[in-house]
């Protein structure tokens, strides 16, 4: 009985270090698997959040379009307006004013067969920004020379 006393404590720390050995691996076990677990979790967020910001810059990118034509064709058909006045002889700089006023359109300039300014719709300048640039901006769409000519520049 005696021998059973004596090992007794040294099975008791063994057990308990062992016990403790087991519940610290299942501890790591689950940590381990925790972690793998969120970094799905993330990875699948971050997979949607850039899809929806794909989307996004998709539908950006043809609302900006679908804006930018419907400009060109208001300001296609102001020319076309004022073309047709221009060709019936019954515009002046106040008309030119009024219906550059009446469209929201900074100034319009009818120009000659040979290039030279015929009348305008004058501005005032209220600030820097509005100033008349030094370069000709880029045409709305590329367009022949008949587009906008009158009967007395036909070649």
């Amino acid at each position: 009985m005696n021998a059973v006393i004596k090992y007794l404590p040294r099975t008791a720390t063994v057990a308990a270090v062992l016990a403790a050995l087991a519940m610290f691996g299942s501890a790591v076990y689950e940590l381990r698997q925790s972690r793998i677990e969120l970094f799905h979790m993330l990875e699948e967020h971050s997979l949607s959040l850039a899809n929806t910001i794909e989307r996004s810059s998709a539908n950006i990118v043809v609302a900006t379009e679908r804006l930018e034509q419907q400009i060109s064709e208001r300001l296609l058909n102001n020319a076309n307006f004022v073309a047709r006045l221009d060709s019936a002889r019954i515009i002046s700089p106040q008309e030119l004013r009024t219906i550059a006023a009446a469209n929201n359109v900074f100034r319009i300039n009818i120009f000659d067969c040979n290039g030279g300014r015929v009348t305008s719709s004058p501005q005032r300048f209220q600030s820097e920004s509005l100033a008349p640039r030094r370069t000709r901006p880029d045409p709305l769409r590329k367009r022949t020379t008949d587009d906008y000519r009158t009967e007395e520049c036909a070649i």
